[in-house]
């Protein structure tokens, strides 16, 4: 249910719980307890309820952040009613809430101590995206958002091949630029073509149209255990104009039937340590991270 004024001091007590246990209240949060009225649903947002037996069991308030986006926060659930579905039950009607208001995305900030958390919002689709620089919340350290415009899945991804390397080019430069390479354009297209004509790798291309959206590319290794095939995810790049839409997602689970279809044995990937947002979205996805063995490099 929407916002009652007799359950404001339940939207308090419920946030307050987990903010205390992992955190300490900051001056946002003292803003929105003092007057959640005026702070949420004035505005054009709304404060949602999970009551049972007349007893407020969750809530979570979705805020207008910006033009046809809203921002979901203060989502809490009791302790003792944890692991009931109540928390999707609670997202579930947010989501619906603004998509009925016409809403083209809703945002989130969280942080990653909040691993659970993390997990129900990459289950409902939401992605990493950039933190804003000028965040008000001090514990924030990931921003999500959630995709709602009619367009946001007009994304295909298929198996790349030579006719694709001039559209593969421009993302492969811009991959290795974001890994503080040299951009050189020549060198992406001849080492791309030299994989693909070789069958050296698997490339997967996302598309939107005629506009290429994004790639993965998958290197083929053995196991000798399990005397079988595996595959290295070695590179994820998604252009900067079609971010925040989910494209990362479709790639990944693109790659994910490519190896079921091939029989491969598993795959794997590696991500900086401080790299936060893509471990939430490759554990929301299944990927678990390795802490059984230790990883050698040798440069040459």
């Amino acid at each position: 249910m929407g916002w009652r004024a007799e359950y404001r001091a339940d939207f308090e007590r419920l946030n307050r719980d987990w903010i205390e246990r992992y955190f300490v209240v900051e001056e946002s949060d003292r803003a929105v307890f003092a007057d959640p009225y005026t702070s949420v649903v004035a505005p054009g947002g709304e404060i949602l309820f999970l009551v049972v037996e007349g007893r407020v069991l969750g809530t979570c308030a979705v805020v207008p952040h910006g033009e046809r986006t809203y921002e979901l926060a203060k989502m809490a659930v009791a302790e003792e009613a944890r692991g009931r579905g109540y928390g999707d039950r609670l997202l579930e009607a947010a989501i619906a809430l603004v998509r009925e208001r016409g809403a083209d995305a809703l945002v989130l900030v969280s942080n990653t101590q909040l691993a659970p958390a993390i997990r129900l919002y990459a289950k409902h689709g939401f992605v990493p995206v950039p933190l804003d620089p000028d965040e008000p919340y001090q514990r924030a350290d990931i921003k999500m958002r959630l995709e709602l415009r009619p367009g946001a899945g007009s994304v295909e991804v298929r198996r790349a091949g030579l006719a694709d390397v001039e559209l593969l080019v421009p993302l492969f430069d811009g991959y290795r630029q974001f890994y503080q390479q040299p951009s050189d354009p020549d060198l992406a297209r001849r080492f791309l073509t030299e994989r693909l004509e070789r069958g050296e790798s698997v490339v997967l291309l996302a598309t939107a149209g005629e506009r290429a959206a994004g790639f993965t590319q998958l290197y083929p290794l053995f196991s000798s255990t399990r005397c079988r095939r595996i595959l290295v995810l070695n590179d994820l790049y998604v252009p900067p104009e079609f971010r925040r839409s989910g494209v990362g997602r479709l790639l990944m689970d693109a790659a994910r039937t490519h190896a079921l279809e091939t029989g491969i044995a598993e795959l794997e990937l590696a991500t900086a340590r401080d790299n936060h947002a893509a471990q939430a979205l490759y554990e929301s996805l299944g990927w678990r991270r390795d802490d059984q063995f230790l990883h050698y490099g040798l440069a040459l």
